[in-house]
């Protein structure tokens, strides 16, 4: 996709597999609202946050895919019933006066290079949605509980691979052993890591009672080296990925800007469970006023 090798994919993301590699390749991806899109044929991780959604080039694109692949699917029992013409979609159509909030503790710090451009594209959400104010994502244990409800799942899901004792053939050391981990793990723990999750719903259907969509960084660091230790350098902590994915949220990463030395930077726009729409059209609203989907990094 960075590459311009292609124009769209379509992804399943359980955490950050879809807004991550946007924000890195300098895309536009689509996170749907958990249950919008069938992930009949796809290879399950965890049933209860995998999602499915489109990467391409602008936010228009990610919509008019989007409208395409959504709806009900009888082979997929997470999928919401709800009328396929919920689902279509026209630049011209549905559009209205947003609420946006700028999140201030999404991360807990940013690294310098993309501070600049962050705060760039949010003195131009300023101007471009007028009367943007500041606010918090409610503080709890929602990554420990996001992690425990991946790590049951999927080892759940790969039980077979697990039982047979090919889960040793791996490349991955840790994932040699992690499916024996995660089977340990008591039925109360996972109980107790889905209250939290009904917890976390309330809190933030409350925060979109006052607000349509929520933006910040997609991520605090830039596109990281082939090289890099994805457990060890992508470790900080990630407040705004365990929320959108435990509460099955909608997001949009696009473009934003360039480092110094030309690497990609993301911003996302979330919105609430089943208002794809608003986070759809915050994200185009941002590309109507910038240009940033527009330019490529230079090549050395």
């Amino acid at each position: 996709m960075g590459s311009h090798l292609l124009d769209v994919r379509l992804f399943l993301q359980t955490w950050g597999s879809i807004i991550c590699p946007s924000a890195f390749c300098g895309i536009s991806g689509l996170r749907p609202t958990y249950g919008r899109v069938s992930r009949y044929g796809a290879m399950a991780l965890a049933p209860s946050m995998d999602k499915i959604g489109p990467m391409a080039r602008t936010a228009e694109d990610c919509a008019r895919i989007f409208a395409a692949i959504a709806g009900h699917d009888p082979k997929d029992r997470g999928t919401i019933a709800i009328d396929k013409a919920a689902f279509t979609y026209s630049p011209s159509v549905g559009l209205r006066k947003l609420r946006v909030a700028w999140l201030h503790n999404a991360w807990k710090s940013l690294e310098p290079p993309v501070a600049k451009p962050v705060a760039a594209a949010k003195a131009a959400l300023n101007k471009i949605f007028s009367g943007m104010k500041d606010v918090s994502l409610p503080v709890g244990p929602w990554e420990e509980a996001a992690s425990l409800i991946v790590q049951v799942e999927s080892a759940a899901s790969f039980r077979q691979l697990i039982r047979s004792g090919k889960i040793s053939e791996l490349a991955d050391p840790l994932g040699q052993i992690s499916g024996y981990l995660n089977e340990q793990y008591f039925a109360a723990d996972y109980g107790q890591a889905l209250k939290v999750r009904e917890i976390l719903q309330k809190k933030m259907d409350a925060i979109f009672e006052n607000f349509d969509v929520l933006v910040a960084p997609s991520q605090p660091v830039p596109a990281t080296p082939l090289t890099l230790n994805l457990e060890t350098g992508l470790s900080f902590p990630d407040p705004q990925g365990a929320i959108g994915n435990l509460c099955g949220l909608p997001a949009l990463s696009v473009p934003c800007g360039f480092t110094e030395k030309n690497l990609p930077i993301g911003i996302q726009f979330m919105a609430g469970a089943g208002d794809d729409i608003a986070a759809i059209q915050a994200a185009r609203t941002f590309q109507l006023h910038t240009d940033w989907h527009k330019r490529h990094p230079r090549i050395h």
